[in-house]
């Protein structure tokens, strides 16, 4: 081979071996990641004073335009703010390219830490001015809509107060009236939540009467506050569009208090394969106010806590809400279905038998003991009932009867009878399944055939009522 080729290849291994060793001491101290971050900032620092100046002709164009936005600058020092921009990006380039590029060059590993903080500070200064040209430019382009648009707005306001007057809450009031007749426990709650409805009108005729009405006719530049006019008339909009959804939403909220649910679980399965598959069956009892009943029954896959939470409260309501109570106050913690019937004047009374007190059910009540325990009702003792009244209250579960022998959940005496027919009580509770035997740790297994049962719910529904709601008649059981 040719001498001078020879030469040629052995000098650019030599310059090779140069660059990675120059590379290598470079980023062998503070590290590629450091020095990156550092060149990054250096780009940042260049852009940042002529993005700043570009903004701030940009702010000055619309004070140039439009009258309103040079009072508004004035009044407000917008060129102070503007200045004071450029002083942080002057500042934050000067602590880089004195503080940061000496450590740079003194390339020490064990001053990562100082320039990565450096450098963070560095970015916020620069962040914080481009914020304050920003703020100023989208405040100016505001101002310049507002002007150009002013009459615009001044119709839609004065249209917005026509159709205000219109607006009738004379129906949603008496339904709340009577409401607070029915519950009385939620004078309180509906008298706030009305409130609030007629606050929200008296605003918006406040607003329209003392800050868009004397200002309307005015050029926008005799405007004392011309911000303060279009935020008002833009809030006013908003309240006058709500009002008539809030009051919808607000007799929706009463009928909540007419209504009753219970989400009772009434079967489980532990399905095992490739993996292991938790369901329950749920049948959700719903009352509305003329105590008519719609029942639905599923089932729905459930993930692992879910089951365990609830593996010993077959037969009982997981989710229940009384009448004269709002949808969000239901209650999660596990009780007997229908319990919160029990008490209610509408439905019965206490009567003393034999030395105890028992509940008696009234004609009006008669649905109730038969959707809830059919005929495997058995008398509800006030002592009973006032041991659920103080667990519900504190989100306990309540199993009624003693520790040692309950009467609900999926080991109570009555659980046991009712629901002999369901699958969690014929598989002696799934107690023989590996899942159970591994302490619910058993995953499934890969060998196994995978389940073929869907994740979709089955379900069917029916509903039904009884006539009378009258208060005649009473029965009355032994123990």
């Amino acid at each position: 081979m040719d001498k001078k080729v020879l030469w040629a290849i052995a000098i650019g291994i030599i310059l090779i071996m140069g660059i990675v060793i120059v590379q290598g001491t470079v980023f062998a101290g503070l590290g590629r990641e450091a020095i990156s971050e550092y060149d990054s900032e250096t780009k940042a620092l260049a852009a940042a004073s002529s993005s700043l100046e570009s903004d701030a002709k940009a702010v000055q164009s619309f004070m140039a335009k439009q009258a309103v936005v040079a009072k508004v600058a004035e009044a407000e020092g917008w060129a102070a703010e503007i200045e004071r921009a450029r002083q942080a990006v002057a500042a934050a380039s000067q602590r880089h390219n004195k503080q940061a590029k000496q450590i740079v060059e003194t390339n020490q590993k064990e001053d990562r830490a100082k320039l990565g903080a450096l450098i963070s500070e560095i970015r916020a200064q620069r962040g914080g001015a481009d914020a304050i040209v920003q703020r100023l430019k989208r405040r100016a382009k505001e101002l310049d809509y507002f002007a150009t648009n002013k009459p615009e707005f001044v119709e839609k306001a004065n249209a917005k107060k026509e159709a205000l007057a219109t607006i009738d809450l004379s129906a949603v009031q008496a339904k709340c009236q009577q409401a607070q007749a029915d519950c009385p426990e939620k004078t309180a709650d509906i008298t706030r939540m009305f409130g609030n409805l007629e606050q929200q009108r008296e605003q918006a005729n406040k607003l329209y009467d003392d800050v868009i009405a004397p200002d309307s006719a005015k050029e926008i530049t005799d405007l004392e506050n011309p911000t303060a006019f279009f935020n008002a008339i833009e809030r006013f909009t908003d309240l006058v569009e709500k009002l008539p959804p809030n009051a919808n939403t607000l007799s929706g909220q009463i009928d909540q208090l007419y209504r009753s649910f219970d989400k009772i679980l009434v079967d489980m399965e532990i399905r095992e394969g490739s993996i292991v598959e938790f369901y329950h069956q749920y049948r959700v009892v719903t009352i509305d106010k003329d105590d008519k009943s719609t029942e639905a029954t599923e089932w729905a896959k459930v993930d692992k806590r879910t089951y365990e939470k609830h593996k010993d409260h077959l037969g009982m309501s997981i989710s229940s809400k009384p009448k004269c109570a709002f949808d969000h106050e239901a209650k999660s913690s596990a009780s007997p279905p229908g319990y919160h019937y029990v008490g209610n004047k509408r439905y019965g009374r206490w009567e003393n038998r034999g030395g105890q007190s028992v509940w008696v059910w009234l004609a009006t009540g008669y649905i109730m003991r038969d959707l809830f325990w059919g005929r495997s009702y058995s008398p509800v003792y006030r002592s009973s009932w006032d041991g659920y009244h103080r667990n519900y209250r504190s989100g306990q579960a309540y199993y009624g009867g003693t520790r040692a022998k309950p009467k609900y959940g999926s080991k109570g005496t009555f659980t046991q009878s009712r629901y002999k027919s369901s699958k969690y009580v014929k598989s002696g509770g799934y107690k023989n399944t590996k899942y159970a035997k591994s302490g619910g740790s058993y995953r499934g297994s890969k060998f196994a055939s995978k389940s073929r049962a869907s994740s979709s719910s089955r379900g069917s529904s029916r509903s039904y009522s009884r006539g009378s709601r009258s208060f005649g008649g009473s029965r009355s059981f032994g123990k």
